[in-house]
């Protein structure tokens, strides 16, 4: 499974292919991935979700599957990589389900990684896709009052 998610990632990058996946309805067997599966499936899962969802059809996919209760518990975690892919799904899906986003807690978790030191490079990443992420948030006429 995971050389098939690594290869998924890989075909995400360029949009032409992630455009055909998004036909496929892969989104779907991704979230499957995330519900089902251990830490380093669910890493790959996540990035691939994060890459796909850049097109307008995946993204569409990720609200009507339902894809937020699935990305908020992702926030919580400690794996750094899982923690950006996460933040940066968040972020795609702020202009559709802001409201939910805002009702399942993911603005306080945002700014509790936000507050947190700068330990290293792998930490970076993180600060830099929690900033997207609330700056796409507050764009949203409920999040930002």
């Amino acid at each position: 499974m995971y050389i098939a998610l690594h290869t998924l990632v890989r075909l995400c990058r360029a949009p032409a292919v992630a455009h055909a996946l998004a036909a496929l309805n892969c989104v779907t067997a991704l979230l499957r991935v995330l519900r089902d599966h251990e830490p380093r499936a669910r890493r790959l899962a996540m990035e691939a979700l994060r890459l796909l969802g850049r097109d307008e059809a995946a993204l569409a996919q990720l609200v009507l599957f339902d894809a937020l209760p699935l990305v908020l518990p992702c926030l919580y975690g400690d794996d750094p990589a899982l923690l950006v892919s996460a933040v940066h799904v968040l972020a795609l899906l702020a202009d559709r389900c802001g409201d939910a986003i805002l009702a399942g807690g993911g603005v306080p978790v945002l700014l509790s990684h936000l507050a947190q030191p700068v330990a290293g490079p792998r930490m970076l990443p993180l600060h830099i896709a929690v900033c997207e992420a609330l700056t796409r948030m507050s764009q949203h006429d409920a999040m930002a009052m």
